[in-house]
């Protein structure tokens, strides 16, 4: 995946257990981008076991370390937007960052009547016990079943005509969500001139090895 500074558009989402929770863990953290116009979002899912080096913390760490790190501090997600920003400059474009947990995925997954996978229609709880269940060496294993779900996803929001916009309606709905207005606003911000929401627009990229190979950028 290539990216460039300039007019691009970024979004950080962060994929937990339990947002409610004080145990809360990390199960993913993706950079969503696009460039009003042109017809494509790239995705990169880094792995919660990903090796990062935050430049305000040093390391490297992995980056469950480092999202622990920004919630015992209670920085938001510092830590983690400079420690992918580090290695990948050009998501210095990053607009808004948002956290979904489980519960949020099932809900939106039975708004839209359920997601089809292997053939068998699944709503929110059947897809993420198949998640658990699904058998995974590895994180990125893990990633790769996520790209599957997200590429369903989009089809089924573009067969239901839902735009950018109305994604983000639904995820500002979320009472935690909808309390931080400025999350509201910077979220809003992001959907301006976002893309048609289809499984054809969507380029997802996993975090791998061959990336911490460096971790300058």
């Amino acid at each position: 995946m290539s990216v460039t500074p300039g007019d691009q558009k970024s979004l950080l989402l962060f994929g937990v257990t339990d947002a409610n929770s004080p145990a809360v863990s990390l199960e993913a953290c993706w950079v969503i981008s696009f460039r009003p116009g042109v017809a494509q979002y790239y995705v990169l899912a880094f792995p919660p076991s990903a090796v990062l080096r935050a430049e305000s913390m040093g390391g490297p760490f992995t980056l469950t370390e480092i999202y622990a790190e920004d919630m015992r501090q209670q920085l938001g997600h510092t830590f983690v937007r400079d420690a992918v920003t580090y290695r990948f400059p050009a998501f210095a474009t990053i607009q808004a960052d948002v956290v979904l947990d489980r519960g949020d995925l099932s809900a939106l997954v039975g708004q839209l009547g359920g997601l089809t996978l292997n053939s068998q229609v699944l709503t929110g709880p059947a897809l993420l016990q198949t998640y658990d269940t699904w058998p995974a060496a590895s994180d990125l294993d893990r990633l790769n079943f996520q790209g599957d779900v997200v590429q369903q996803l989009f089809g089924l929001l573009a067969e239901r005509q839902w735009s950018a916009a109305d994604l983000v309606a639904f995820v500002t709905q979320i009472p935690r969500v909808s309390a931080d207005t400025n999350t509201v606003v910077r979220l809003n911000a992001f959907a301006q001139g976002a893309p048609p929401v289809a499984s054809e627009n969507l380029i997802w990229r996993a975090y791998g090895p061959e990336m911490e190979a460096s971790l300058v950028p």
